[in-house]
């Protein structure tokens, strides 16, 4: 009887494990769609920033969230904390333009389910008539969830303004004479 048993359960443990899905691999071409929905999700977060639609960013953002901002100091760990972070920033530019990204990288795993992203971008802030022009770095790591990509993490911090192409670079000039949006 318990050779029975153990045979009837070492044949249930074989089946079992021969049962579990194989994991796919994303083609070339799904690896490109799916890195370009990853630079949409960054795309509509920008947007949604420069909009001051703070529902429109959450939809871009995982249900945890770790973020490092330009200052040492600012290390985002819950929603509270980015809503305040974002609406700081909204209360300290009357307008912030972001450019096109630049120098963008995105590593994905094969199963397309975790991705990074790197890129540097121009960005233009408007304060009391004043238009300053800096470039950022940003990193993102987004997680596909529900299948949809999701920024979870990121850090960004302003660059070293004189590896910018002289032609990028603006100084501080009266907000009247910029392009508006």
């Amino acid at each position: 009887m318990k050779t029975i048993l153990f045979a009837i359960a070492t044949t249930a443990i074989i089946f079992l494990s021969s049962c579990k899905p194989e994991q796919e691999f994303l083609s070339p071409e799904q690896i490109l769609k799916e890195k370009e929905a990853v630079q949409n999700v960054i795309k509509t977060y920008n947007d949604a920033s420069e909009d001051r639609n703070f529902a429109k960013i959450v939809e871009t953002l995982a249900e945890e969230v770790k973020f490092f901002g330009t200052d040492s100091a600012e290390i985002i760990t819950t929603f509270p904390q980015f809503k305040e972070a974002i609406q700081l920033q909204w209360d300290e530019y009357e307008r912030i333009n972001y450019g096109h990204m630049q120098d963008v990288f995105i590593d994905m795993d094969p199963n397309g389910q975790l991705a990074t992203i790197m890129y540097g971008q121009p960005v233009d802030l408007f304060k009391n008539g004043v238009h300053k022009h800096v470039y950022v770095r940003v990193q993102r790591t987004l997680k596909k969830q529900k299948g949809n990509w999701l920024i979870y993490s990121g850090i960004m911090g302003l660059a070293n303004n004189t590896k910018i192409i002289p032609d990028q670079m603006q100084e501080e000039t009266p907000a009247e004479t910029t392009e508006t949006k």
